[in-house]
């Protein structure tokens, strides 16, 4: 027999509202692994301390969720009756367009240049920048 023990609703309260900081806390050690080698990633659960985490442990993480997508790419584009060599440049848009090895693995898969809009909506940037 099972017993689930229920925390007191503050406890359950400061538990989310931790996770929820090292939620956006990943979400800015990602981008920041854009750009840099490195990233430290503060977390504030029983006590304090902080996680390193390197840009090449970071793509061995993502590399296996990114192959089924760059696959989808190619068959997208092989059923609009294109080959990759009729591609002049891939544009990527979005959060995860920023992560190097995504161009890098598209790239590889097409043979093609990749582009990624680097425009931030709040900024209004209009800005490309290719690979």
């Amino acid at each position: 027999v099972r017993r689930s023990v229920r925390r007191p609703r503050r406890q359950r309260s400061r538990v989310r509202a931790a996770v929820a900081h090292v939620r956006r806390e990943c979400t800015e050690a990602k981008e920041a692994l854009s750009a840099d080698t490195e990233a430290a990633i503060p977390v504030l659960l029983m006590v304090h301390t902080q996680v390193r985490l390197t840009s090449g442990e970071f793509e061995d993480m993502i590399r296996p969720a990114l192959a089924p997508t760059v696959a989808a790419l190619s068959r997208a584009i092989a059923s609009t009756g294109l080959t990759p060599d009729q591609i002049d440049v891939v544009l990527l848009a979005g959060g995860s367009s920023r992560i190097p090895l995504v161009g890098q693995l598209i790239a590889e898969q097409l043979g093609r240049p990749v582009a990624v809009d680097v425009r931030r909506r709040r900024h209004g940037w209009d800005e490309f920048r290719q690979r």
